[in-house]
C-alpha cells in the first residue's frame, strides 16, 4: 500500500507499537478531546495514555499508527466480532483513581453501545494531528482498516460520528461508509455538545 506526501515525506502506515503509546495519546486526547474530556476532565491524557498502553499491549495488530519523519500523524484501531474485549477498566482506574475512573466509564457509556454483529468491524478512535489533516492520512487510515477488515473475513465496515462533524463525515461516505442508524438523545447532548450519533456502515462481500 502507497504512502502519501506531506511536508516531511513519505507516509508510512504500520501496526503501533508500545513506544508509540504516548504519541498516539496525546493525538487521541487533542483530536477526541469532545469524548474524552467530558469523561476524565483533567486527567483525561492520562486515562487516554493508560488505556491505550493497555490496548496496544493486549492487541497490537488492532491499531495503526501514520508515521512520518520519525512521528506519529495519525492513528486509528479496529475492532473485529468476536474479539475478546480488552480489559482496560483496571489500568485507567490504576492510572487516575477509582473515582475519576468509574464516573469517567458511566460518562462514556452515555455515548450508547456499539451494535456487532457477527461479521462486522468497526473503526475507533481515528485520529490525525491538527498539522496534518487534509493530506489524505485520514483516508489512509479507513483503507488500511477496511483491507484489515476484509482480510478478517469480515462483511461490513462500520463506525460511529456525531451529525455535527461534517468534514469526517465526508470522509467516511467519499470512503463508501453511510449512514444506517441516527441516535439522539438529553443526555448525549448535555455531556457532549453533540445533537445526535450516526451509526455508518459499508458492506464488504
Amino acid at each position: 500500500m502507497r504512502g502519501v506526501q506531506d511536508d516531511t515525506g513519505e507516509v508510512q502506515l504500520r501496526r503501533a507499537r508500545s513506544d508509540d503509546a504516548d504519541a498516539v495519546a496525546r493525538m487521541l486526547d487533542e483530536g477526541l478531546a469532545d469524548k474524552f474530556r467530558p469523561a476524565f476532565g483533567r486527567r483525561s491524557l492520562d486515562a487516554v495514555r493508560a488505556f491505550v498502553r493497555a490496548d496496544i499491549r493486549a492487541q497490537p495488530e488492532r491499531r495503526i499508527v501514520a508515521e512520518a519523519a520519525g512521528g506519529i500523524r495519525g492513528t486509528a484501531s479496529l475492532s473485529i466480532s468476536g474479539d475478546p474485549p480488552p480489559a482496560l477498566l483496571g489500568p485507567v482506574r490504576r492510572e487516575v483513581g477509582l473515582t475519576v475512573a468509574t464516573r469517567a466509564f458511566l460518562v462514556l457509556s452515555a455515548l450508547g453501545v456499539r451494535r456487532m454483529a457477527p461479521g462486522d468491524a468497526f473503526i475507533e478512535e481515528l485520529a490525525v494531528a491538527t498539522d496534518a489533516r487534509r493530506q489524505g492520512i485520514g483516508r489512509r487510515l479507513v483503507e488500511r482498516c477496511e483491507h484489515d477488515a476484509r482480510r478478517a473475513g469480515c462483511r461490513r465496515l462500520c463506525l460511529n460520528v456525531t451529525s455535527d462533524n461534517s468534514s469526517a463525515r465526508a470522509l467516511y461516505e467519499s470512503c463508501g461508509l453511510s449512514v444506517s442508524d441516527r441516535e439522539s438523545w438529553f443526555l448525549r447532548r448535555l455531556l457532549f455538545g453533540s445533537p445526535a450519533s450516526l451509526l455508518m456502515r459499508k458492506r464488504l462481500a
